[in-house]
């Protein structure tokens, strides 16, 4: 099997305590408790464009934790652990990923059908990360 493709797909997508997230000078974002984490969520979609990913995994932390205080909705906390799956792919922290897209998986399976495709794509991230590990028997499960 060619673990080519998830690979890609892997790095085309988009428990320490979380570190403050910098905002880069051209970032204009919204006041307010209310926009803050969305701001979060859009600081680290543009430090992961510019590929300063460190600084992206420090905004999705921040985001993760905040939704989990506030109970923000669900599948959007599970998109920013994907995102954060993928930057932890992408700095070969193999575990992590595949911790992280199992947690967002969780999220996805709970939502049903809202969730299926969701979910399903997740399924494929972990067995990228699991061939990417070596883990060939694991990720054909």
């Amino acid at each position: 099997m060619n673990s080519l493709p998830l690979i890609v797909t892997i790095f085309s997508l988009c428990h320490q305590e979380p570190k403050v997230c910098s905002r880069p000078e051209s970032a204009t974002l919204g006041k307010g408790p209310e926009s803050s984490l969305i701001n979060l969520r859009q600081l680290g979609d543009r430090y992961s464009k510019s590929g300063q990913d460190e600084e992206a995994a420090r905004c999705y932390e921040q985001a993760i934790h905040q939704a989990q205080v506030g109970q923000e909705g669900q599948l959007a906390l599970a998109e920013d652990l994907e995102k954060l799956a993928v930057i932890y792919s992408k700095a070969a922290r193999f575990d992590e990923a595949r911790n992280t897209f199992q947690r967002a998986l969780d999220i996805y399976e709970r939502h049903g059908a809202e969730g299926e495709s969701q979910a399903a794509r997740e399924s494929q991230l972990i067995g990228g990360v699991l061939q990417m590990q070596g883990l060939f028997s694991e990720a054909e499960i």
